[in-house]
This record gives structure tokens, sequence and C-alpha cells, in this order.
């Protein structure tokens, strides 16, 4: 998972995932990726990630869009709750 500053709301997905394919090796490539306007930091600029591994991809507790990787058509969707029971039920193939 990612979490990833947009305050503009204008990150293109499937460009970035492009550009991911083509730089990383595919197990290096994000499953889940959070959309945030603001990322918390400390007065030394490093982000304290204890909360977000504790969030992590429970749209119950995150307000933050979150989006899913799908490798069947190539693209990130949005996690809704569907395709979150899915994960959580492990019918959800990545």
């Amino acid at each position: 998972m990612v979490a990833v500053r947009d305050t503009t709301g204008s990150l293109d997905l499937k460009d970035l995932l492009i550009k991911m394919k083509k730089e990383l090796p595919q197990y290096a490539i994000p499953i889940f990726i959070r959309l945030t306007a603001d990322i918390e930091v400390t007065s030394t600029f490093k982000m304290p990630k204890f909360t977000l591994k504790k969030e992590s991809y429970d749209i119950n507790l995150v307000n933050d869009p979150i989006y899913v990787l799908d490798w069947k058509n190539e693209e990130y969707k949005k996690l809704d709750k569907e395709t979150y029971n899915k994960i959580i039920n492990g019918e959800y193939k990545f």
C-alpha cells in the first residue's frame, strides 16, 4: 500500500500504473493506493506510519479514497464495501 498526497485531485491512476509497470518489478507495484489531501509529518519531516499501518485499507476506519489494483483489467478501482468484504473473506484474487 502507498499513501499519496493529492491536493488537487488530478492524479491519473492509469498513467501511474503504466509508469510503475515500466520502472518496478511486479511484486513492488502497490496493491492499494490511498489518496489523501494531507499527510501528517513530524518536525523532522518524517511520516508517523503507525496510524497508516493501523488503518490499513479498512474502509470503516479511513475517510480517504482507497483504490485496489485489478490486475485482470490492469487498472486501479475504487475500493467499495463489496470488494472490501471479498478481500476480507479471501474471495478477491490479486
